[in-house]
């Protein structure tokens, strides 16, 4: 189309058209072991006269841990450009699992359950977490699909890929 212009090419400086060789558009996969845990409130304790506050433990730890495993995928600058998000939270099987299903989980299936946790907090703890990692801010994220599992090993599945 003749005067169409690609949005890649417009981002990305159409670098090809200068013979320069094009960059590769941010394309991050990573895991998070352990139990996924969903952005808690922060708490408000008084210390004599001061009001002080503090972010759960546990929401902390989780955090730290998702930056940790990102930093570790990825080394480069945090992306500026728009990005889509695909978030996969793997809980333990409950011990109330039917047979069948449960033998659907030892072979490494997962299935979708309804964890007692809100997925917009549980959305929220990991773009937090990677936010100055791999993007700049966390509003650079345009389209986002997420779900909630059930496994045999407890974790949380990322990818971020450039728009």
């Amino acid at each position: 189309m003749g005067g169409e212009t690609d949005k890649a090419t417009v981002q990305r400086g159409n670098y090809e058209a200068r013979g320069m060789t094009a960059i590769k558009p941010l394309n991050i996969s990573f895991e998070v072991p352990g139990v996924p845990v969903a952005m808690q409130r922060n708490r408000h304790a008084r210390a004599g006269d001061k009001l002080i506050n503090y972010q759960p433990e546990k929401t902390g730890n989780f955090r730290a841990l998702c930056g940790f495993c990102a930093s570790n995928a990825y080394k480069g600058t945090p992306s500026e450009n728009l990005i889509n998000c695909s978030i996969n939270f793997i809980f333990p099987a409950p011990k109330s699992l039917k047979k069948s299903q449960r033998e659907l989980i030892e072979n490494d299936k997962c299935l979708p359950w309804r964890v007692n946790k809100d997925i917009d907090n549980l959305i929220k703890s990991v773009l937090d977490s990677v936010q100055g990692i791999i993007m700049r801010n966390d509003n650079q994220v345009v389209e986002i699909y997420a779900c909630k599992l059930i496994g045999k090993t407890p974790k949380t599945v990322i990818q971020f890929t450039e728009l």
